[in-house]
């Protein structure tokens, strides 16, 4: 049913866009309901501070035009300044024209250095102002004066009434008439483009990469837009840290950022604990999967890529190159007996080192039986190529059944153990060909029931589904995946660290297949235990982008440790306000509003509340 909706009017733009009458007095312009008078910019000072424009332009009650004239030309004219104001200086009568003169010729001398060794852009820029206020109210319009004046006067630059001019200023200032050349004669100065671009908010008290895309404000309230695909100086990979307290705006940050990177062309991969993620991945399209054994969701533990391969020019530390050596020379099936390692030592910890090696053995066996070897190009297989558990579980009884084995006891125990697995009520997550299909942009794994199994099964699930992710995040270089990994926390097995190890080592090296991943938790604590904070310290501190959201207690502390916060950083976290956090990019540190519009809430299936430090609200 279509809903009839109040319209708000601005009645000041509508007469300015389409005035009721338009008449023009000496030093006035009244347009409709509205007087005011026009003000140009006529001299500056040597130099400006950052941030000029955005104290000019945000005055209320007027309006600013700023029109600024690239012409490179004007460098040979600026030179020629210098030369001026030295004779002028030498043939100064006074102290204080001499002064001026020297001053104004070390700045422009200064400039044209500036501009010639970095080959910067120069041009002209004009600026007009016009304080606005009802015609009535002759005493607030002074008062609107007087504040507008001020705003200039606080950055040294001079105004000059428009007198006998207003018509042609308001044409100037107004984007329907064309450039008035009587206007831009008495205004127009020679000026860096990189003074004007440092006098936006954006510029100087934001964060803006070149590419960048929406991502909160600062404290001055100044525009963040990043892009964490950015490389060059400490930014040497797209990994992301989000640490805070539930409630506080992680997973709706989460969020705005799937969202801006699935519409840049990321593809996305989700692991969702709390089951948040579901509502977003359906709007864009993706596939969310029940990762106990839904429809369409297994991944076949016995499954494997071809390892992925790295130029030599990529090689940058020891570890990597012994990595890339070690791949080069075992293959695929030898990378994926480790993997088989981890997995099963997570699902059964009880497995003795002398089983595991017979797992090890029986295992070349059974790929031997199905045609796969040392040697086999894995590019050519299809998933119904590959054995499942049940034939592990067949191969296990059939050494079992030899007697005179030496490890008969050790292979009757391997057969109680993967009963389960093949058989029973684990089969249904991992006793199959594998189902997913990993042609879809939006990959959810809802792992929100694997928080009611047994520890052993969700660590092994959880380090399968990474291995998985970890395949198609390497096998096409040249496209941007990302990995998100919710409460991040919940994969932690203190008893085999090896699963943190290998989400250490593929944050570490994802930045040379265009991948990224995103570390999300509420415990920091539960990364730093001694049996794993090698690993998990890594986690947290190797990513270029780390995002801080309100905590408390022992979790503070460590925040505040790994990351060197400063004391009116430490408050800003404990006051645990939704929607503010801290932004660390590379070495820098920015108080952040994430402050998104309405439509993205709706979208994201996160509710409004009043209140908090945007306003109005609140975290899923």
């Amino acid at each position: 049913m279509k809903q009839n909706r109040k319209v708000i009017e601005d009645n000041t733009l509508i007469n300015l866009i389409t005035p009721v009458g338009l008449t023009f007095q000496k030093d006035s312009v009244t347009v409709g309901e509205i007087k005011g008078s026009i003000y140009g910019a006529y001299k500056y000072p040597q130099k400006v501070g950052y941030g000029w424009i955005a104290d000019i332009a945000s005055e209320k009650n007027a309006i600013t035009t700023i029109t600024y004239y690239p012409d490179d030309s004007l460098l040979e004219g600026l030179s020629d300044s210098v030369k001026k104001y030295k004779e002028k200086a030498a043939n100064a009568k006074t102290a204080l024209e001499y002064s001026r003169a020297t001053r104004a010729a070390e700045c422009a001398n200064e400039m044209v250095t500036k501009i010639d060794s970095n080959n910067e852009s120069i041009g002209q820029i004009s600026i007009l102002t016009m304080p606005l206020c009802t015609k009535e109210n002759e005493e607030a319009i002074q008062a609107v004066d007087r504040s507008v004046k001020s705003a200039y006067m606080r950055n040294f630059i001079k105004l000059h009434k428009m007198s006998r001019e207003q018509e042609q200023a308001y044409k100037a200032m107004s984007p329907y008439y064309a450039n008035q050349p009587q206007i831009d004669t008495m205004l127009k100065r020679i000026m860096p483009l990189s003074t004007v671009v440092g006098g936006f908010p954006f510029a100087s008290s934001g964060f803006v990469d070149d590419n960048g895309y929406y991502w909160g404000l600062n404290s001055e309230k100044g525009l963040m837009a990043l892009d964490a695909w950015c490389r060059g100086g400490d930014r040497t990979n797209s990994n992301f840290a989000v640490l805070g307290k539930s409630g506080t705006g992680k997973s709706t940050f989460i969020k705005h950022l799937i969202e801006i990177e699935y519409m840049r062309g990321t593809r996305i991969l989700i692991i969702d604990p709390e089951g948040e993620y579901a509502k977003i991945t359906t709007m864009l399209g993706g596939q969310v999967l029940n990762a106990t054994g839904g429809k369409g969701a297994r991944s076949n533990p016995l499954e494997f890529k071809a390892a992925p391969k790295l130029n030599k020019d990529d090689i940058k530390d020891d570890d990597d190159k012994k990595a890339d050596l070690y791949k080069d020379s075992i293959g695929a099936l030898a990378l994926h007996l480790k993997t088989l390692e981890v997995f099963y030592r997570l699902y059964k910890p009880s497995l003795t080192d002398a089983q595991s090696d017979l797992l090890k053995q029986v295992l070349i066996e059974l790929y031997l039986k199905f045609g796969i070897t040392w040697n086999t190009d894995v590019t050519k297989l299809k998933s119904t190529d590959y054995p499942i558990q049940s034939d592990l579980l067949e191969l296990l009884k059939e050494k079992a059944k030899d007697k005179a084995s030496p490890y008969k006891s050790d292979y009757d125990q391997l057969v109680l153990y993967f009963t389960d697995i093949a058989q029973g009520g684990d089969s249904f997550i991992w006793n199959g060909h594998s189902t997913i299909n990993s042609n879809s942009n939006v990959i959810c794994f809802d792992t929100n029931e694997l928080q009611n199994v047994s520890p052993n099964i969700k660590g092994a699930q959880y380090y399968n589904l990474t291995t998985w992710c970890w395949n198609e995040m390497t096998k096409n270089p040249n496209e941007r995946v990302l990995l998100i990994c919710d409460e991040a926390h919940l994969m932690i097995d203190k008893r085999v660290p090896e699963a943190l190890y290998f989400l250490k080592s593929a944050s570490k090296r994802c930045r040379k297949f265009t991948s990224g991943i995103v570390v999300a938790s509420q415990s920091v604590v539960d990364f730093l235990a001694d049996e794993i904070k090698a690993a998990g310290q890594a986690l947290l501190d190797q990513p270029c982008y780390k995002v801080l959201f309100g905590t408390d207690g022992q979790n503070l502390t460590e925040t505040a440790n790994l990351f060197n916060l400063t004391n009116p950083q430490i408050e800003l976290l404990e006051k645990q306000e939704i929607g503010v956090g801290i932004t660390i990019v590379g070495k820098n540190k920015m108080k952040t509003y994430f402050d998104l519009p309405d439509y993205k809430f709706e979208f994201m299936g996160v509710p409004k509340v009043t209140g908090g430090a945007v306003g109005r609200k609140k975290s899923a």
